[in-house]
């Protein structure tokens, strides 16, 4: 790997190989000796990559080079980026909690979604001193959307995982499979449309695949990190969406096998509630506010 670049196009650019001749190429050397600094949505990218080509067997042999910098090697560690990967790396540290700090990489499922859930919103809630309960439940709403379009529509081989890490500034989320995409899905009820505008259509409100479904969750996710002057990514298929404050553009790059959704809440603007409901909670939210279980 070479990680003189980070963007995401670059990574999955190198892996491709793997996936358009996987008979020349058995052998994934993830060197990452030269690392300066671990992005945790680029570390949940390549960790998907190697978990998606063990499972399919595409690999013989798969080695791992640890961090030169002891801290990023640490960090790395304390993520749970090696048990991941399945790389046997010794701890030479003593773990600290992470509740309220930031969440390891962690695989979801049906069985575990609201759990995974409540790990990020606990983040949130920790950092973030000045933002409106409803908008929390809006939050919440929305992540339980998104990790439910895994386990419903994603096909996922690898199932879906999340990462979450605090930072001075802002809070980071990242959540990756490597399923159908979210244009596969789109095709199904939207038409024919190109990769790029199939995630500009996601985003938008009403759209779902989902016959019962209010079609909300990355249009709540998307407006509210609007409003929060924050940044949201979605890698899927061909395509990829930024949205930075209020400016949204989206375009080609490599071919990546699944979704990832990278979130970033940015700590030093406050999120106005009324702007976000301006025409009222809507019902969906509403009504899981309502439920019986504890969120947080």
């Amino acid at each position: 790997m070479d990680w003189s670049y980070t963007e995401l196009s670059n990574l999955v650019g190198q892996f491709l190989p793997h996936f358009h001749f996987p008979s020349i190429r058995k052998t994934i050397w993830l060197d990452f000796s030269n690392l300066d600094f671990a992005k945790t949505h680029v570390l949940l990218m390549v960790g998907c990559f190697a978990k998606y080509l063990q499972t399919q067997r595409l690999l013989n042999n798969f080695y791992c080079v640890i961090p030169r910098k002891i801290d990023v090697h640490r960090y790395m560690s304390r993520l749970d980026f090696y048990k991941m990967i399945g790389a046997n790396v010794e701890e030479l540290f003593t773990r600290q909690p992470s509740s309220g700090r930031f969440v390891e990489i962690c695989q979801t499922n049906k069985d575990n979604t609201f759990d995974v859930v409540n790990k990020i919103v606990k983040v949130l809630e920790t950092q973030f001193n000045d933002i409106d309960e409803t908008v929390f439940w809006g939050i919440s709403w929305s992540l339980n959307e998104v990790l439910d379009n895994i386990i419903i529509h994603a096909n996922s081989i690898i199932g879906g995982y999340v990462i979450v890490q605090n930072y001075s500034d802002r809070v980071d989320i990242a959540i990756c499979d490597c399923g159908v995409g979210i244009a596969a899905n789109i095709y199904s009820r939207w038409g024919n449309l190109s990769q790029t505008e199939a995630l500009e259509h996601a985003i938008q409100k009403g759209v779902t695949t989902n016959i019962e479904g209010a079609g909300a969750g990355l249009y709540y996710t998307k407006k509210i990190i609007e409003h929060n002057n924050g940044a949201m990514t979605i890698y899927s298929g061909a395509a990829q969406l930024i949205i930075e404050g209020k400016n949204i553009y989206s375009k080609e790059v490599p071919f990546f096998p699944g979704t990832m959704v990278y979130l970033s809440y940015n700590k030093n603007h406050t999120i106005n509630h009324s702007e976000i409901w301006e025409e009222g909670i809507p019902a969906t939210i509403d009504n899981y506010m309502c439920d019986d279980f504890e969120l947080w």
